[in-house]
C-alpha cells in the first residue's frame, strides 16, 4: 500500500461546486483502488477525506466494453418468416460476442421488459411472447459489471395474429334475456340466480350480479386445462372479496378460477398437478384437495 499518484490542483471554484479530475492511463485494471481528496483555500490545506474515523473510498477500474449482442431464435427467426402468434412464447438466445457482459437489458416493442444476468457474456435463453401481430422488435443492450454499455442490437421478427378465441361472450343481450350467446357455435350460456342482463357494461350493456348467488353458466367445458390457455374479462366490482369472475367448475375441483381478492387485486388459481402413486401395496392412494366452487361467468 502506498501513494501511487497525486493530481495537480484543480482550477478554483466557488464553495459547494462540483469538482472533477481526469485519472492517468496508468491506473491498474481489476485492482481495488483507494482514493482521497483534500481542499485548499489558497492559504491552508484541509484534512484528507480518509483522515480519522472517516470511511475510505474505493473503486475498481475496468474499461472492458461489451460487444454487440447476438440474438437468435428458432421459434421466431429473422428473415420475414411468419411464426407463432400474439401471446405465444418463444425462446431467444442472447450472448455477448466480446465475453464481457454481466447483464442484458431487453426492450420489446419500445417497452422495457426484463433484465437478464449473465457472467462474462455467456449465452442466456429467454422466453418472450410477441405483444402484437406483424413485426415485433426486440432490442438488447449489454452492460459490463462496471456499468459500461456496449452497442445495442435490434432483432425484428414476424408473429401471426394468434388463434381465434374458443368462445367470446359479449354479454350485451337486452334486459330480461335469460340466455347469453357466444361467438363459438353451440356454446350458449343461461342466466341463473339473481344475475340479470342489460346492466352497465364496459362497452354497451353487461351482466349484473349481486355477489351472493348469480351467474351465467355454459353446460359445456370451454377450456382444456392440460394445455396453455388464456381467459380474460371486464369487471366493475362495487366491493371486494374472495369472489370469482370466471371459472370452469367441476364436481371436486375447478379447472381454473379468475377472480378478485379482498384487497382488490386480480387472482388466478388452478389446481396443482395430480400426484402419481407408487406401486406399493402399503402406500395410501393420493388424495385430491377440494377447492370451493365459485359462481362465475363462463
Amino acid at each position: 500500500w502506498g501513494e501511487k499518484w497525486t493530481s495537480a490542483l484543480t482550477p478554483a471554484k466557488t464553495t459547494g461546486s462540483r469538482f472533477e479530475q481526469p485519472l492517468p492511463p496508468t491506473i491498474p485494471q481489476g485492482t481495488k483502488i483507494g482514493w482521497g481528496v483534500r481542499a485548499w483555500d489558497g492559504e491552508q490545506w484541509g484534512p484528507w477525506s480518509y483522515s480519522g474515523a472517516q470511511t475510505g473510498c474505493y473503486f475498481y477500474y475496468d474499461p472492458a466494453i461489451p460487444g454487440k449482442p447476438t440474438v437468435t431464435s428458432q421459434e421466431y427467426p429473422k428473415g420475414g418468416v411468419w411464426r407463432g402468434g400474439v401471446g405465444e412464447a418463444g425462446r431467444f438466445v442472447i450472448s455477448d460476442s466480446q465475453g464481457v457482459a454481466s447483464r442484458y437489458e431487453l426492450t420489446l416493442n419500445s417497452v422495457a421488459i426484463r433484465s437478464v444476468a449473465t457472467t462474462n457474456g455467456a449465452a442466456q435463453v429467454v422466453e418472450l411472447a410477441p405483444t402484437r401481430s406483424g413485426p415485433n422488435v426486440l432490442e438488447v443492450e449489454a452492460f459490463s459489471a462496471a456499468g459500461q454499455k456496449g452497442a445495442s442490437v435490434s432483432y425484428e421478427f414476424l408473429a401471426n395474429a394468434g388463434a381465434d378465441p374458443v368462445a367470446r361472450f359479449t354479454l350485451d343481450e337486452g334486459a330480461g334475456s335469460t340466455a347469453v350467446t357466444s361467438t363459438g357455435p353451440g356454446l350458449s350460456a343461461s342466466v341463473a340466480g339473481s344475475a340479470t342482463l342489460g346492466g352497465e357494461g364496459k362497452h354497451g350493456t353487461g351482466l349484473s350480479m349481486d355477489g351472493v348467488y348469480g351467474f351465467a353458466e355454459s353446460t359445456l367445458p370451454l377450456v382444456d386445462p392440460t394445455k396453455s390457455f388464456t381467459v380474460s374479462a371486464w369487471a366493475k366490482p362495487t366491493q371486494y372479496g374472495m369472489v370469482n369472475i370466471l371459472a370452469q367448475n367441476s364436481t371436486f375441483q375447478s379447472a381454473f378460477q379468475l377472480g378478485i381478492d379482498p384487497a382488490g387485486m386480480p387472482v388466478f388459481k388452478s389446481p396443482p398437478p395430480t400426484p402419481t402413486a407408487e406401486a406399493d401395496p402399503g402406500s395410501r392412494p393420493p388424495t385430491m384437495s377440494r377447492s370451493p366452487s365459485g359462481n362465475g361467468v363462463t
